[in-house]
């Protein structure tokens, strides 16, 4: 049996799908199971043992419904028997339709139940992200903690270290300042703060992020300064990053995808929550720590504050010493 998993669209969101990759691999142990993913998401399944296959979809989020139409039309050369979306986008379940599977299972909504062939009702208790997943299948598995993680390659994990010295660096702190929602970057001063903290009690730092994250990582690293504090934001692929992180010491971030990336590969790691709410997006991993003022307003959950009062109150209000104790503190 060949069977498609449709991953979710972030990074963040990604990393929690692979306790439910774990467990799927239990119910189905001979299958080959393909994994379907955009571009942005899909090194973070290379070299799994679970998974036989990584297909990168070609359609963005803004394709239209030819481009749509046309790849849902080639999935059909992977001969899916069975298609599992863990996206809730009405135009995955138009993909799986059009791959031929003959059985298409989801969580119903959007409009998209009569393009599965078994629509989920998804759960009635809000639950953390993985957990909702996992509410696709019955049935519990357990493979241990090494089922549910990021596997890098040995030669992968040889570069980083190789890349870190080149840097300059031997054990940094990974530091993820960024992320695609306003409401939950941590403003650049209080940044500042956190880490001067860090870099006086003798921590290297090594800043991360996208592309768009450049002028924020350098702006942060010239202000802080020093041969302790590198930014290599938009340096690297995300695998590249995955590998990096996986050599240090440590993570400090904002509410995004790298910092599920530093906890799912073990790392001690604090995550600093604003709009985003951490009893369903908490980063999982043996060493985590969230810090969450919980103001009167949070958690939003909305990608653009609306607190025309005190804007951003639950991040402006941060205890920089708090975070870097809360980052000491874990073992």
């Amino acid at each position: 049996m060949r069977i498609g998993i449709y991953s979710p669209n972030w990074v963040g969101d990604a990393v929690m799908s692979l306790p439910f990759i774990g467990n799927f691999r239990g119910r189905y142990r001979d299958a080959e199971i393909v994994i379907l993913a955009r571009p942005w998401v899909s090194a973070l399944f290379e070299n799994h043992p679970f998974i036989n296959k990584v297909v990168v979809l070609n359609t963005g989020s803004s394709a239209g419904a030819v481009a749509t139409t046309r790849e849902g039309l080639r999935l059909r050369d992977l001969d899916l028997n069975r298609f599992y979306l863990l996206s809730d986008s009405w135009r995955s379940a138009h993909l799986a339709r059009l791959s031929g599977a003959q059985d298409r299972i989801g969580f119903s909504g959007q409009w998209r139940s009569f393009l599965l062939t078994t629509a989920v009702k998804p759960p009635s208790q809000p639950r953390h992200r993985s957990e909702r997943y996992l509410a696709l299948l019955s049935g519990e598995y357990d493979f241990g903690e090494d089922s549910t993680g990021i596997h890098l390659r040995q030669e992968e994990v040889e570069w980083a270290g190789s890349e870190l010295q080149s840097l300059g660096m031997t054990s940094p702190i990974a530091v993820f300042p960024s992320s695609v929602a306003s409401s939950r970057q941590v403003p650049s001063e209080k940044w500042q703060a956190i880490l001067t903290l860090a870099s006086k009690d003798g921590a290297e730092l090594l800043l991360f992020g996208s592309a768009a994250d450049r002028k924020v990582g350098n702006e942060l690293s010239a202000r802080l300064g020093g041969d302790g504090v590198r930014s290599v934001c938009g340096v690297y692929s995300l695998r590249q990053s995955v590998a990096l992180i996986s050599q240090c010491a440590g993570a400090i971030g904002t509410d995004s995808g790298l910092s599920h990336v530093a906890a799912n590969l073990g790392l001690k790691t604090v995550t600093i929550f604003g709009a985003g709410d951490a009893a369903w997006t908490a980063p999982l991993g043996p060493k985590t720590a969230v810090i969450s003022q919980n103001v009167y307003c949070s958690p939003c959950r909305k990608n653009i504050c609306h607190n025309k009062d005190e804007p951003l109150i639950c991040l402006t209000s941060l205890e920089a010493d708090k975070i870097w104790q809360t980052y000491l503190s874990l073992e």
